[in-house]
């Protein structure tokens, strides 16, 4: 059984916060690591998880908005929080969904 965790880089909801057009680049992307309690237990879903990033372009706040299974919350939060982006003149927010998906 082959077991892959995406990132929906191309579905990323992106927020302004304030009064900026948030479209943050991102430039590095983590691969997530597909906790083993879920893998057993046969579990898929997508979590969702907002981030804060900073004008530096680093992650300075995850919190997950929406799951379909608490075992999967923290591998996306972890992965998440290492993403690098461009460097911005203002802070803004952005929703990732993070998909797991056991394949055969």
């Amino acid at each position: 059984m082959k077991i892959i965790a995406l990132i929906l880089l191309a579905f990323v909801s992106l927020t302004a916060v304030a009064q900026q057009n948030c479209r943050p680049q991102l430039l590095k992307a983590v691969q997530v690591i597909y906790p083993d309690s879920a893998r057993v237990a046969g579990v898929e879903g997508v979590v969702y998880v907002e981030i804060r990033i900073g004008k530096d372009g680093l992650v300075k706040k995850a919190t997950v908005t929406k799951s379909d299974n608490k075992l999967l919350n923290k591998a996306a939060v972890n992965a998440v929080v290492r993403y690098v982006f461009e460097s911005m003149d203002y802070e803004c927010s952005a929703t990732i969904p993070v998909r797991f998906e056991l394949k055969q």
